[in-house]
């Protein structure tokens, strides 16, 4: 399983979902609206990295053979994290709260 992690929000970003075991392997989780108003929920992938003399770092949508089973594991754990918080797609727990 991936561990989340939260990040600054966008006006649509919701949450990181990283590999345990290859942590430079992310989902990146965002709120989407349709024309008519419906809201829902969808993941991009990405991969970081660095140089090893560590002077310049960034992220990639690049991914290689060795990445595979790190990638199997945050679709699924995405996937399952969207599923388990449909209510994400209605916007921040904060502005939910509020609106209660």
């Amino acid at each position: 399983m991936s561990k989340t992690k939260k990040q600054p929000a966008s006006s649509n970003y919701v949450t990181t979902i990283r590999d345990k075991e290859q942590a430079a392997i992310a989902a990146n989780i965002f709120r989407g609206n349709t024309a008519d108003g419906f809201t829902y929920l969808y993941f991009e992938l990405s991969r970081s990295w660095k140089t090893q003399t560590g002077n310049r770092e960034g992220y990639s949508k690049k991914f290689y053979d060795r990445n595979a089973e790190a990638l199997c594991r945050v679709i699924t754990d995405a996937a399952r994290w969207i599923q388990e918080h449909p209510q994400a797609a209605d916007g921040p727990a904060s502005e939910m709260q509020n609106a209660a």
